[in-house]
């Protein structure tokens, strides 16, 4: 009688899990077995995450090396411990995919400080989900930009994990920010000298916890958590010393005339550094950038550093608030007002951004970057690379959290993978040309020329379109209708740039034609297009043109027949507002090694956007060659190469890449 009621009783569970729960609970089906990634596997052993404290579990990690396949049945070779695990993030503890802070432990819960996936040993480390990101590459990528400058980052590790038994899809592995040598490397503060190490984040005051030593800008209102010293550490002396420091910068950038040298802003901050970080987060639209998730840190007698950037999920228009979507907009003057509760953009980028001279030197480091990391050969490579890596798991992660197709606050919603980086792709190509106009690097042919159209609306003529003002239009009713720019005479173009009315998705071709008599040439096709944008910029090889003609044939996300146009832009040559690096500067990107510092082996990797023939060969500090790496023609391409140390003493060496004739060198450092 008893098992007949338990069995009824498992009966009736099993029938209530199938018409209750919802099957989007489920791992819907996934079958996964093994992969190209590296493999993380997590066992609370019945305990329950939650969003502080940490609670004990096991980790193993399968990595059988680059190029080798990696099985859940493999035994763990990169880890098998112990480990502490919460839920990680704020707005993402309402997403069906958490991300989760990890402590790598010992047995009795004690820190362990470990080595993973070749970065230096830590015990602190972040499993970062992705799901509003559908590229699920945004942090990477731009970590790994942000990497370039030099300077620390957190170093990334795509992975696949299960928990629990459960498939829980793509990972990245990350470094979490935090002092330490691998990591921000700070001096300690002391009595005699309290002017660093500090690391420090700007957050957003509702995000403030009761026992976080911080203070508040007394002019700009947000308030500033002190990572390090940690919580508890912190004398009076020092807090009252670097809540000092920032007040003062927050008075010198809001006052009036506003002043960069020792007299002014220039007295505490650490110019390049912020001038790179800003221009990371302006060109890539980080939403939170100088409004939370912003780190600063300041060593001993060095002024203030911006950085190590941090949470790129929802930059490069993957968001539709605060305008942090569009492309012709200096996101970083936006400042959010509508919320009084410390939830807006500081001035600090705005004030900066005011000032000539710091806009001479923002100008030219973007010329440089746009020749370097920043050229969009160069990104859409490292995006296809990335995407191309994910081409396995991202089908099971896809299959394990439904999210595309699905909108999470994201200003287009795209229902495929390769929609979402076309665009994400484009969205570059939009924003930079933007960035490339300000900066002064290309010109719009297409103002202060003669302008016709097939017709205009009274009042909207057809010198609205190209007047350089987009609060004005052309419009005509019913389609085709046309509007042709005469350049006045023939000149090089290689972009045009349309801005719909109201976000109109237009079906048009751009023709061009050197001569009245002579016949047009299509140069843009886009008369398939379905999805609206506030600007459409198209990109070409260079072409000789003299009349450049737009015909728009109809229009998706609009019932209407009226075709309107804001602008219509034709670009140039580059015109430079200030020099670049050097000639030759396009053909070669060198990465900073990794790992850095290093102990026995490093990987040294470089991107080739013409072919070439290089050398790469390592030097020690009095310029002795001590191995030599490349020395040989090469293909377009992206290239890596691991460098085993074993044979050298500790210390600083640099390594060196040349190009045809054009060179780069970065240095590193072998500890034991």
């Amino acid at each position: 009688m008893g098992r007949n009621i338990t069995l009824y009783i498992r009966i009736m569970v099993v029938i209530f899990c199938f018409v209750f729960i919802p099957w989007n609970l489920f791992s819907q089906g996934v079958t996964f077995s093994s992969s190209n990634l590296p493999i993380i596997i997590i066992d609370t052993h019945g305990g329950e995450i939650v969003d502080e404290p940490k609670i004990m579990a096991t980790m193993k990690i399968i990595n059988n090396g680059e190029g080798e396949r990696n099985h859940v049945t493999d035994p763990a070779n990169e880890y098998d411990g112990y480990i502490g695990i919460e839920y990680h993030g704020e707005s993402s503890l309402s997403w069906p995919k958490k991300s989760y802070g990890i402590e790598t432990r010992d047995s009795s819960g004690e820190n362990n400080n470990v080595s993973l996936f070749g970065m230096p040993k830590e015990n602190d480390w972040v499993l970062y989900g992705p799901i509003v990101d559908k590229t699920l590459l945004r942090n990477v990528l731009l970590y790994d930009l942000a990497a370039g400058f030099g300077v620390y980052a957190p170093r990334t590790q795509f992975v696949e994990m299960t928990l629990n038994g459960d498939y829980m899809g793509v990972y990245v592995f990350t470094e979490k920010i935090k002092k330490d040598k691998g990591r921000v490397d700070l001096s300690k503060p002391t009595e005699e000298n309290i002017t660093g190490g500090y690391l420090l984040e700007m957050i957003n005051n509702r995000s403030l916890k009761e026992d976080e030593t911080h203070f508040k800008l007394e002019e700009a209102g947000k308030e500033i958590v002190v990572k390090y010293p940690k919580k508890g550490k912190t004398s009076e002396e020092e807090l009252q010393y670097i809540s000092g420091w920032f007040n003062g910068l927050d008075h010198a950038l809001n006052s009036d005339p506003l002043q960069e040298g020792e007299d002014g802003y220039g007295y505490y901050i650490d110019i390049p550094s912020f001038i790179d970080q800003m221009l990371l987060s302006e060109a890539f639209n980080q939403l939170d950038a100088f409004c939370q998730s912003t780190y600063f840190f300041k060593d001993q007698n060095e002024k203030l550093h911006l950085g190590p950037g941090w949470d790129y999920n929802r930059s490069m228009g993957n968001a539709k608030y605060y305008n942090s979507w569009r492309t012709d907009v200096w996101l970083l003057k936006e400042k959010y007002e509508s919320n009084p509760d410390g939830w807006y953009r500081i001035n600090w980028p705005a004030r900066l951004m005011s000032d000539p001279s710091f806009m001479e030197k923002y100008g030219r480091r973007w010329a440089e970057l746009r020749q370097g990391m920043f050229s969009l050969s160069y990104l859409s490579e490292k995006i296809d690379h990335y995407a191309d890596l994910l081409k396995e798991a991202r089908e099971r992660n896809f299959q394990r959290w439904d999210v595309l197709g699905k909108d999470y606050n994201n200003k287009y919603v795209f229902d495929t993978y390769q929609e979402e980086i076309d665009y994400m792709k484009d969205w570059l190509l939009q924003k930079f040309t933007w960035l490339d106009e300000q900066f002064g690097r290309i010109r719009n042919y297409a103002l202060s020329v003669n302008v016709t159209a097939s017709g205009a609306e009274e009042g909207r003529p057809p010198e609205n379109a190209v007047d350089g003002d987009p609060d004005t239009h052309w419009s005509n009713q019913t389609y085709p209708q046309w509007i042709e720019v005469d350049l006045g005479n023939v000149k090089e173009i290689d972009k045009t740039a349309v801005f719909p009315y109201k976000e109109r998705a237009y079906h048009y071709i751009i023709e061009t034609k050197k001569d009245v008599g002579d016949d047009y040439t299509l140069l843009v096709d886009r008369s398939d297009n379905h999805y609206p944008r506030l600007q459409f910029v198209d990109t070409f090889p260079r072409t000789e043109a003299r009349f450049v003609r737009l015909t728009v044939t109809g229009a998706d996300n609009y019932d209407g027949n009226w075709c309107s146009i804001d602008e219509f832009k034709v670009f140039g040559d580059v015109v430079l507002s200030a020099p670049l690096i050097s000639a030759g500067s396009d053909r070669v990107f060198l990465e900073q090694n990794f790992p850095n510092p290093f102990r026995s082996a490093t990987t040294i990797k470089y991107s080739l956007l013409q072919s070439g023939h290089v050398s790469l060969k390592i030097y020690s500090v009095n310029g002795t060659e001590v191995a030599d790496l490349v020395e040989e023609n090469k293909p377009a391409g992206n290239y890596e190469i691991k460098f085993n140390a074993d044979k050298l003493h500790e210390g600083v060496y640099f390594y060196k890449i040349e190009v045809n004739g054009y060179s780069k060198i970065k240095r590193m450092i072998k500890i034991k």
